[in-house]
C-alpha cells in the first residue's frame, strides 16, 4: 500500500492478469485514433506498472482508485520506409 500511496501501481494492487483484462475493456470506450501507449502482450503487459501513476481517493462511503493511463494517438505512429 505504500507504493500506491506514492501514486505507483503495484502487482498487489491488481495482478497482471487482471490488468490486462481492464486495459482490454477500457479500450473499446477510447476515442477514434487513440490506443494504449504499451501494447497488452503478455510478455510487455508489466510495463504498465512503470508508466501508470494512480492516485487514491477517499470519502466516507468509499475509496477509489484513479489510473492514469498512458495513450497515443495514430497520428503520432511514424514507420520508417526504405
Amino acid at each position: 500500500m505504500d507504493s500506491t500511496m506514492a501514486g505507483k501501481f503495484s502487482m498487489n494492487l491488481i495482478p497482471p492478469v487482471m490488468l490486462r483484462i481492464i486495459l482490454k475493456n477500457l479500450t473499446s470506450y477510447f476515442p477514434d485514433g487513440y490506443t494504449l501507449y504499451v501494447s497488452l502482450q503478455q510478455k510487455i503487459i508489466n510495463l504498465f506498472y512503470e508508466f501508470m501513476d494512480i492516485a487514491v481517493l477517499a470519502d466516507h462511503h468509499s475509496v477509489k482508485l484513479v489510473m492514469l493511463i498512458p495513450l497515443k494517438h495514430l497520428r503520432d505512429v511514424f514507420t520508417c520506409t526504405s
